[in-house]
């Protein structure tokens, strides 16, 4: 909900926030497996700045947070991964197929 005294953060932080949830939620319990992991650290070393996995029981999606979103949408689609924009908006999550 929007508000005039509400400090603006920058997507970096957002990213770095996300990450730091997910390292602790790998500690915490089993949400990942070796794929899984694979794919958040070769996001993180090309750019992005933090992600979180969506989705249960073996399938779902992964968001990442980066400052330049067609270098790293490439680099994603070289390992065969679907690309889904999507925007955020105070009237909800809209999402559209490429």
């Amino acid at each position: 909900f929007p508000s005039h005294d509400r400090k603006q953060i920058s997507a970096k932080e957002v990213g770095e926030l996300l990450d730091i949830g997910w390292e602790l939620k790998k500690k915490s319990n089993s949400v990942s497996s070796p794929e899984i992991d694979g794919i958040y650290q070769y996001a993180k070393n090309n750019g992005a700045w933090g992600g979180k996995l969506l989705g249960s029981g073996g399938g779902g999606y992964m968001v990442f947070v980066v400052e330049e979103r067609e270098p790293f949408v490439g680099l994603m689609k070289e390992k065969n991964l679907e690309n889904w924009e999507f925007n955020v908006c105070w009237c909800g999550l809209q999402v559209k197929a490429l």
